[in-house]
């Protein structure tokens, strides 16, 4: 992990304390490029919105799985057909990565840049989210933020 962004995990006790300072940093980040670029949309100039949280929390989760699981990232971005059941199973790219056996199981795919397990549930009239989980390591500082926050 960066340098930066450690120090900036370890900053917070709570998720939602740094999921709303990053939302603020984020909105910043619009106003400045607004302010260079005037075809750039200009952020509101109200309280954080709930949609900014949720880009947000999906932010951390894109950085997170990006820095643990690059390979199987790269996988499934460069083969939208990708099928985990033959292919974890006979690719020696893949089975030389020494993460990529344990998540096999899980038959992982990405939706909207986001990895999420997959399996037999897909038929299921449940909500994408309950149907496919996200896909985040055990041993992570924003992991454990988050089960912090919803436990």
């Amino acid at each position: 992990m960066k340098g930066a962004t450690y120090r900036l995990l370890r900053r917070y006790s709570n998720f939602a304390d740094l999921q709303r300072s990053v939302s603020w940093l984020l909105r910043y980040h619009c106003f400045l490029k607004h302010k260079t670029n005037q075809e750039f949309p200009a952020p509101p100039r109200s309280f954080l919105n709930l949609e900014e949280m949720r880009k947000t929390k999906l932010a951390f989760v894109r950085a997170v799985q990006r820095e643990v699981f690059p390979k199987v990232m790269d996988v499934l971005y460069n083969h939208p057909d990708f099928n985990c059941t033959n292919a974890l199973l006979t690719d020696e790219k893949i089975q030389s990565h020494p993460s990529l056996p344990d998540l096999r199981m899980l038959c992982p795919y990405h939706l909207n840049g986001i990895l999420r397990v997959g399996g037999r549930l897909q038929n299921s009239s449940l909500p994408v989210s309950a149907k496919h989980p996200i896909l985040l390591p055990s041993k992570h500082p924003v992991t454990d933020l988050l089960i912090l926050s919803y436990h």
